[in-house]
This record gives C-alpha cells, structure tokens and sequence, in this order.
C-alpha cells in the first residue's frame, strides 16, 4: 500500500466517520447522559461502529512507516 492510496481511503472513511457521529449525537441526551436506545438510535450507532471498525481495520493492515507517513504530512501541511 502507498500512501496515497493510504490517504485516499482514509480521507473517505473519516467522511462517512463524521457523519455517522453527527447522526449519533443528534440525539437527546438525558438529565443523566444517556440516550434512550430507540431503534433509530441503534441503526445510527450500528452505521458508526461498522464505519469506525472499516477505519480499525484499515489501520491493522497499514505499515507503521506508511502511517508515520501520514501523520507527518498532516501535521505540516496544516
């Protein structure tokens, strides 16, 4: 794997990451901070955990190098 091709997935599966979370924390949370677990609050939090496992796995299969790679492009090219 390169690490543009590194890039590109995970630039794509962030994407889908943040919209998943977003869909999570619209719902309402308690005086307690929990969330009524409605069925629509269990498809949403299903949808985030499938995407953040894509992202684990992704991770998993990715050389060290490649990685470091990475985080140091991202944190000059800020």
């Amino acid at each position: 794997m390169t690490l543009e091709l590194y890039t590109e997935l995970r630039n794509e599966i962030e994407v889908r990451l943040d919209k998943a979370n977003d869909l999570v924390k619209s719902f309402p949370v308690g005086p307690m901070g929990l969330v009524k677990m409605t069925d629509e609050f269990r498809v949403a939090k299903r949808k985030f955990d499938l995407v953040f496992n894509q992202l684990r796995v992704l991770n998993k299969h990715t050389s060290n190098k490649i990685k470091r790679e990475y985080a140091m492009n991202k944190r000059f090219n800020k």
